[in-house]
């Protein structure tokens, strides 16, 4: 039986015999450089992401009390969002925030000016930022069918702190929304 470490050697071994030519070594001039460590880049936002309708965590007759309703298509709650750093997100910094939308109406949320913003709303895992993001005409789900409002969890990640500007489009009206992030809007 042939032991794990000494097959491993034996492995090792005839892997640094192989017929490259040997390196040439450093002149007196020359030091050789340590390894550089690299970190993965953030994740980037996609140019487009759609919300899967499946599964919202809540669904009613009415938007939230307190949430700013734009174009009777898409509510968030008003206030200023608490973001923090992440190295793993586009721009760095990410706040969580619901999105309501209504039943049956189609929406687009992009993101203008600075600073910029990218969106990942839904609850069926994914997590792919997108700096535009499509809504479809969803439906009720069955167990809800008087439900006219249907809320899904969702994170906001920005570039830096400010007041978000975004621009919901729902057929050929459009307006905008303003979402603190680390401050206050104006």
């Amino acid at each position: 039986m042939i032991r794990p470490a000494l097959a491993i050697s034996g492995l090792l071994l005839v892997a640094g015999c192989a017929s490259s030519p040997p390196e040439a070594a450093p002149s007196s001039s020359e030091v050789p450089l340590p390894p550089v460590e690299t970190t993965s880049p953030p994740t980037p936002a996609v140019a487009v992401r759609t919300l899967d309708c499946r599964s919202p965590i809540e669904t009613s007759r009415r938007p939230d009390p307190g949430a700013t309703v734009v174009l009777d298509s898409v509510a968030v709650q008003n206030g200023r969002m608490q973001i923090h750093g992440e190295s793993d997100v586009p721009g760095g910094y990410v706040g969580k925030t619901g999105l309501q939308i209504r039943v049956g109406r189609e929406v687009t949320i992009r993101s203008v000016g600075s600073p910029r913003a990218a969106f990942l709303w839904g609850n069926t895992g994914g997590s792919t930022f997108g700096r535009v993001f499509t809504v479809p005409a969803c439906k009720a789900p069955r167990t809800a069918r008087h439900a006219r409002w249907l809320t899904y969890p969702g994170l906001i990640a920005t570039d830096g702190r400010g007041c978000l500007r975004l621009r919901v489009t729902t057929g050929d009206r459009h307006a905008d929304l303003r979402i603190g992030a680390g401050a206050a809007c104006p």
